[in-house]
């Protein structure tokens, strides 16, 4: 493939730049050194999706959608959600962690970890965020907060909430549910006092 044409596709620029205007966001076109990207301020939470293509000895070997919003971690929180697949299944009989939140449907098929893990469920108690993480069966959502995947947009000693999947996402539906998830999970990171 092309490097001119490697992560273009214009089903994709369309459908960006149409979420971009939605939000009152906006959308910078990518280059020959940097993907296309949407910038958008969603309630307070400054929010960036992009994609990144994954080399192995210089070939193409995968492209992600990635989607980061920076904050500011008062108080060290860390988590991680993904789906549970059959290596973490293992992993979790070998020990590895996985907090419970008391919903079984979501228990049983997502791994849960963090250094706070009552916070944790305290914020995935909330019926409309464990709704739309539903929505997402490969989802790998987390709060990181050291090996960031820094953008020009984040300030020194700011961590983030990402979201990586697989593919490019061209479905305005799961874009703006994935949205959702950041926006809630924000403002239940705020109401606990763990953001600001």
């Amino acid at each position: 493939m092309s490097i001119f044409k490697e992560g273009w596709d214009p089903h994709k620029t369309k459908v960006w730049k149409h979420l971009a205007q939605k939000y009152k966001g906006q959308y910078i076109d990518g280059n020959l050194f940097t993907s296309e990207k949407i910038q958008i301020d969603k309630d307070g939470l400054f929010i960036q999706l992009n994609t990144r293509t994954e080399r192995v000895q210089g070939e193409s070997v995968g492209v992600y959608t990635t989607i980061v919003a920076p904050y500011k971690n008062t108080s060290g929180f860390y988590c991680e959600i993904y789906k549970e697949g059959f290596f973490q299944s293992i992993g979790k009989k070998l020990g590895m962690q996985d907090i419970e939140v008391g919903i079984p449907e979501f228990d049983d098929c997502y791994i849960l970890k963090s250094n706070q893990p009552e916070t944790l469920r305290k914020i995935l108690n909330e019926p409309l965020l464990v709704k739309e993480i539903k929505k997402h069966p490969n989802i790998k959502f987390m709060v990181k907060t050291k090996n960031r995947f820094l953008g020009d947009f984040h300030p020194a000693g700011i961590d983030q909430l990402f979201y990586e999947e697989e593919g490019y996402i061209v479905d305005i539906e799961k874009l703006e549910s994935i949205f959702e998830v950041f926006t809630l999970f924000y403002e239940l990171m705020l109401q606990l006092e763990v953001a600001d």
